[in-house]
């Protein structure tokens, strides 16, 4: 029994160097502990600060646990966690559409509440959501994985399977197609 407790990693070099899946307690304490901010950032742009985000965060993380011997550990973590997170946001949103349709047809009501809100950096955070909202999907992760997360453009091509020309085409459009919500989301605030 002495033996295999000696064995189980708990320090960061001792889980470097080990596979998920004979991680103890504490080793997984210090995965997530490195990688919880990347997760949440990835699905709050996703899902745009929802209140989902914190169980979207605790989905993924159950999901590495459950599924740990398929994490590529250390090497392509980061890539394998942002797949994860991507996926996980994607249902997300497409659930809260279906429930969003659901609730609008059985009310017949418009669902508009404007909470005010204070401070600058909230509301460029929320103009940058709100812009990224009206990109197509491929865009939008393009914006987020290099201008967001400041990821070069062929590990971003790599992390959503594209190849390097591939991403900086949709890179390109995505961020002239931001620019151009951002312009026309400015004049309508500016003519109100």
């Amino acid at each position: 029994m002495l033996i295999s407790i000696l064995t189980i990693p708990s320090t960061k070099d001792q889980v470097e160097n080990s596979s998920p899946a004979s991680w103890n307690q504490a080793s997984w304490k210090l995965f997530y502990d490195e990688y919880r901010a990347f997760v949440f950032r990835i699905a709050c742009r996703f899902v745009n600060h929802g209140p989902h985000v914190d169980d979207l965060v605790q989905d993924v993380f159950l999901f590495a646990y459950q599924r740990a011997h398929e994490i590529p550990y250390p090497q392509y973590t980061k890539t394998w966690l942002y797949r994860v997170t991507r996926f996980m946001c994607l249902d997300h949103i497409k659930r809260d559409k279906v429930q969003q349709r659901l609730v609008d047809g059985a009310q017949d009501a418009r669902i508009g509440h404007r909470v005010e809100r204070s401070g600058e950096r909230l509301v460029q955070r929320e103009l940058i959501y709100k812009c990224l909202q009206e990109l197509n999907q491929k865009q939008r992760e393009a914006i987020i994985l290099c201008d967001l997360e400041g990821m070069r453009s062929h590990e971003a091509g790599e992390m959503i399977g594209l190849s390097p020309s591939t991403f900086r085409t949709h890179l390109m459009k995505a961020r002239k197609n931001f620019r151009q919500h951002l312009e026309k989301i400015s004049e309508q605030n500016h003519a109100r």
